[in-house]
């Protein structure tokens, strides 16, 4: 115990003879200015430097001038600029005649443009008393957005109304084969043959309008026979045999010769049954107008017209026309 207490005092007494630093004793601020002077890796120079070079952009190389496109081949002009007709003998037949060949004719269609004017002079009236209510003549204390509203409801009512009033002159009310006399030069070149299309004016009372076509011009979305059978109520009796549908002729002759006869022995009830037809025949015109029911397309150049497939007339129930003109689906 005296050696241990001895020795420990020996310590304490050496530990608190030593000299303190000096710079331990500095403050904060000296301490790091003398730390300042302490020199700087050079490994971190250089790191510097690898970072300063990875951050300049890489120097392109200059690309080589590009080649010069080649030009395009110029397409080769066809030597066909039209389409031979589905039958060409029974189109070098009807142009080696000397007068027009009706193909189809319509039937009248006073009812159908008389509930078509109609309807269009009821929007067109429509619009002018609510442009003259609302614009011409505003009520007072009307608000600011009721003006507004009814420009667009009689801008639509507008539209509607031409509509309207222009659907009847897309009628074909004729459609008739016309030869072409061949060129006076002597070449030799045969007669050809054009397709002339008679159409509804939009003002009424005025003579039709008739237009010229060529063949390859007009076309049909199905064959014109398949089309009026079916709109007869006639589907199929097309694929029946000549003998077949020689029968049925000979029977619907029978049938109209007795409804004549019964005409004729029933003449005092005449005028009734005749002024029934007539209301049906109009009542029937006004909801055609409406459904537009029993009407086909047929596509001459970019414009639409309509066939009347139901009540028209057909040379040969269609086929004539089928000889003549391509049936093209409609996107085709």
């Amino acid at each position: 115990m005296p050696s241990l207490s001895r020795g420990l005092c020996a310590r304490v007494l050496s530990f608190s003879s030593r000299p303190i630093s000096h710079t331990i004793m500095q403050p904060l601020p000296a301490r790091l200015a003398c730390r300042s002077h302490v020199p700087i890796s050079q490994h971190l120079f250089s790191t510097f430097r690898s970072l300063q070079a990875s951050a300049r952009p890489p120097t392109s190389k200059p690309s080589p001038p590009l080649a010069k496109p080649k030009p395009a081949p110029k397409p080769i002009p066809s030597t066909t600029t039209r389409a031979p007709p589905p039958s060409p003998a029974y189109a070098a037949l009807l142009a080696s005649k000397s007068t027009p060949t009706l193909l189809y004719e319509a039937p009248n269609q006073f009812w159908f443009t008389f509930s078509a004017f109609n309807a269009g002079a009821f929007c067109l009236s429509y619009v002018a008393v609510q442009y003259y209510t609302i614009f011409l003549n505003t009520p007072q204390g009307l608000a600011w957005w009721v003006p507004h509203g009814y420009a667009v409801i009689c801008g639509f009512m507008a539209v509607i109304g031409f509509y309207w009033m222009r659907w009847p002159s897309r009628i074909v009310r004729s459609l008739s084969a016309v030869p072409i006399a061949p060129a006076k030069g002597g070449n030799g070149s045969p007669a050809g043959l054009q397709l002339e299309i008679a159409t509804k004016r939009w003002v009424p009372f005025l003579p039709l309008k008739k237009t010229r076509y060529n063949l390859e011009e007009v076309h049909v979305p199905a064959p014109v026979a398949s089309l009026v059978y079916a709109a007869s109520g006639k589907a199929g009796l097309e694929r029946l045999s000549p003998a077949e549908q020689l029968r049925l002729a000979r029977i619907e002759e029978e049938r109209k010769a007795k409804a004549r006869q019964y005409e004729i022995d029933h003449i005092m009830t005449a005028p009734f049954r005749h002024f029934a037809r007539g209301v049906k025949a109009a009542v029937r015109g006004m909801a055609r107008a409406l459904t537009r029911e029993g009407f086909a397309k047929i596509r001459v150049k970019k414009s639409e017209l309509k066939l009347d497939v139901k009540g028209g007339w057909f040379l040969d129930e269609g086929k004539a026309l089928d000889r003549l003109i391509h049936a093209k689906p409609d996107g085709k």
